[in-house]
């Protein structure tokens, strides 16, 4: 069971309970763990064909978060429910968090 342990949602609205916590199976972090990144920019991708969250979660970019030994904590992710991109340089941000957060957890 995957949780999220902090959501921010920039319009304030509330998450969905479902995405509070999610089984591994139907989480996009699996692709994480076993990709090391993983993103999706619209409602058809090959590799969630099946997925409960498929046509939900239309938007997402997740990034690993690795202790100093290469242990896994987590993964830092965005998503929306809408299909939406992220800019080259809202990614390179996304990446340069991965890499600090995981000291101050």
């Amino acid at each position: 069971m995957l949780r999220n342990v902090a959501i921010v949602d920039k319009l304030g609205e509330v998450v969905p309970e479902q995405l509070l916590a999610v089984p591994l199976g139907s989480s996009f972090c699996q692709f994480v763990l076993r990709d090391g990144v993983f993103t999706i920019d619209g409602s058809y991708d090959a590799r969630l064909v099946g997925h409960p969250y498929k046509g939900i979660v239309n938007a997402y970019v997740g990034l690993p978060l690795m202790k100093a030994g290469g242990e896994l904590l987590g993964t830092f992710c965005h998503f929306d429910f809408e299909p939406l991109q992220l800019t080259d340089s809202e990614f390179e941000f996304m990446e340069s968090v991965a890499l600090e957060l995981p000291q101050y957890l």
